[in-house]
């Protein structure tokens, strides 16, 4: 039992390391254009307005 215990919280420790929601824990952010996540700088054109997200709240912004 101690050794699939060992295995679940090893799988269960890199399973939250994933998830989206503990990235932005650890400081990171995520930007959306349209709904969708941006990926690159060079899809953001002046005028685009984007919305990231934190953990704790989000910002709207205008590209310039």
């Amino acid at each position: 039992m101690t050794v699939k215990k060992n295995v679940f919280d090893v799988l269960n420790a890199k399973l939250r390391m994933l998830d989206p929601a503990g990235v932005l824990e650890r400081g990171y952010s995520i930007t959306f254009k349209d709904r969708k996540v941006v990926k690159n700088a060079s899809e953001l054109r002046s005028g685009d307005r984007i919305l990231t997200k934190f953990a704790r709240g989000e910002a709207e912004s205008l590209v310039e």
